[in-house]
C-alpha cells in the first residue's frame, strides 16, 4: 500500500479503479500501470506524501497552482507534476481525480482508454 491514511487509500483505490490497472514498485516508488505504462506514482512517508503524474490540457492548471501553493505543487519535465500534501492537508479530490484520468488518458495504452467513457471516471469514488 503507497501509504496509510485516508487521501493515500482514497488515491490507491481510485486509480485500481481503471481497466487493467496494476500497483508495483519502480524507482523505489509506488506506481500504478496499464499495458505497462506507468500514469500514477506515490511515495508516502511520516510527515506526507507525494503524488506524480502526468498531465497535458491540465498542466496550465497546475503551473497556476504552483505560484499560489508552491509548497503543494510543482511542474516538472515532460509535463509531470508532483503534488506534496502531508497527511494533515486535505486533499482536492476533485482535481485530483481529474488530473488522474488525464494522466491515465495520456499514458496508458488506447485499447485501455477505449474502455472508458469520456470525462466519466471508472469508479464513483468521491
Amino acid at each position: 500500500m503507497a501509504g496509510s491514511n485516508a487521501s493515500c487509500q482514497y488515491l490507491q483505490d481510485l486509480a485500481l479503479c481503471y481497466p487493467a490497472t496494476g500497483q508495483g514498485i519502480t524507482c523505489g516508488k509506488t506506481s500504478f500501470k496499464a499495458g505497462g505504462k506507468s500514469f500514477l506514482f506515490m511515495e508516502s512517508g511520516a510527515d506526507g506524501f507525494e503524488v506524480m503524474l502526468k498531465l497535458g490540457p491540465s498542466l496550465q492548471e497546475a503551473a497556476q497552482l504552483e505560484k499560489k501553493e508552491p509548497a503543494h505543487y510543482v511542474v516538472g519535465g515532460h509535463n509531470w507534476v508532483r503534488l506534496r500534501f502531508t497527511h494533515r492537508d486535505k486533499l482536492p479530490r476533485q482535481l485530483v481525480k481529474k488530473w488522474l484520468e488525464e494522466s491515465f488518458r495520456l499514458l496508458a495504452p488506447i485499447k485501455n482508454v477505449a474502455l472508458l467513457k469520456k470525462g466519466e471516471a471508472p469508479a464513483s469514488l468521491g
